[in-house]
């Protein structure tokens, strides 16, 4: 049922992984898996209003050399050596500033995110990226640190937002007037043809008939953190899919759990998408579908697991090409006191559910959420 998943020891001790993880559904834990539904119908999903708000404000903007990475070649001019050691000299080309609508800007800006050998680079992009959404923002009155917005459709609605730049991507914090906040991640990417332009060793089997796209994102490279030339790969439809295989019912809910235990066990390194990574191998390799019968409780602690020994083996595979880990950037000692943590919640957990089904909520939620936990919940678990 688990595939190709490691059974070798875990580096940091520990048992392997094994068949009898997943936890059977008996009736005994029917009160858990009340509980956890009820925890991420609560505490985890989006409300309908809330889903309702950020459609929104989304539909009212106007149309407008190492594993999992690639360098992209523009054009096939084969500059000589010499012009090779001149041009090393010179400083860096800037964006160009001129706006979008000149004559021949296209190719100015693809012109100025080249190398001399031409091929593409990361920072001219972010730079670029970066200085339009400031002149934009400026158009703005400014309150201190943050632009005010309006709605020119809507008076009297306003915005208040701030820009926060981590790693390749600008995130807006957004405030409206009742308090209402959410956070969009702004990253430029660039979408190339499968077909054409994947490199033959990244498979995406029966995917890649139906998405034939992919993108490209100027995320650092762990392995060669200057070379600016090298693009993460990201396959964000291919991953839809998969994840819509069961995406629409049972699996969705077990990564938004996951992904709330890790923002209250306050473990940034355990970023959402190799949470997510997991969830789609788990997905990937099975063969049979009653697996995804089974209660959320017995997913839940499955991927726990899954988890819990993948941190003991210190990697999490790419989904899209195995030979990169996605923790292979990480001290081996912060992986040993991730793997510890899990471990723990983990044992707690399979000790525990069946007789205190509450075990889940204190470990999933905050202390703030646990004690605003409803008393007919409390006195059902």
């Amino acid at each position: 049922m688990l595939g190709g998943w490691p059974r070798s020891p875990d580096i940091f001790g520990g048992s392997s992984l094994a068949e009898s993880d997943l936890m059977p559904s008996r009736s005994s834990l029917g009160r858990a898996n009340a509980l956890l539904e009820r925890i991420n119908k609560r505490y985890v999903s989006l409300s309908d209003d809330d889903m309702k708000k950020y459609g929104a404000e989304f539909r009212t903007v106007e149309p407008c050399e190492s594993p999992a990475f690639v360098k992209v070649k523009v054009g096939t001019r084969q500059p000589n050596f010499r012009k090779q050691k001149s041009q090393k000299k010179k400083p860096p080309k800037q964006p160009p500033k001129e706006p979008p609508n000149q004559p021949n800007f296209g190719k100015m800006l693809l012109e100025s995110l080249l190398d001399y050998r031409r091929y593409l680079t990361q920072s001219p992009l972010r730079t670029w990226m970066e200085s339009v959404l400031h002149q934009a923002l400026g158009c703005f009155p400014q309150e201190g640190d943050s632009w005010v917005l309006y709605d020119e459709k809507q008076p009297g609605r306003q915005y208040m937002v701030k820009v926060k730049k981590s790693g390749p991507a600008l995130t807006l914090n957004i405030v409206l007037l009742d308090g209402f906040r959410m956070d969009v991640d702004l990253v430029p990417v660039i979408e190339l043809r499968c077909s054409e332009h994947l490199p033959s060793h990244f498979k995406l089997q029966q995917y890649s008939d139906r998405h034939n796209t992919f993108f490209i994102v100027p995320k650092p490279n762990k392995r060669l953190p200057k070379a600016d030339d090298c693009w993460r790969l990201a396959f964000h439809e291919q991953e839809r899919a998969v994840l819509a295989t069961y995406g629409a019912g049972i699996m969705k809910p077990v990564c938004r759990l996951l992904k709330k235990l890790r923002d209250t066990l306050d473990i940034p390194m355990l970023a959402s998408y190799y949470l997510k990574t997991l969830v789609m191998k788990v997905i990937s390799e099975q063969e049979d579908d009653r697996f995804f019968r089974n209660s959320l409780v017995s997913l839940f602690v499955h991927m726990l697991v899954v988890l819990k020994h993948q941190l003991g083996l210190g990697s999490i595979n790419y989904f899209w090409d195995e030979n990169y880990n996605l923790l292979e950037g990480y001290h081996r000692e912060a992986v040993r006191h991730c793997y510890g943590r899990i471990k723990n919640v983990v044992e707690d957990i399979q000790k525990n559910i069946e007789m205190d089904p509450l075990v889940l909520a204190r470990h999933i939620l905050n202390d703030e959420e646990f004690r605003s936990l409803p008393l007919d919940i409390v006195e059902y678990a």
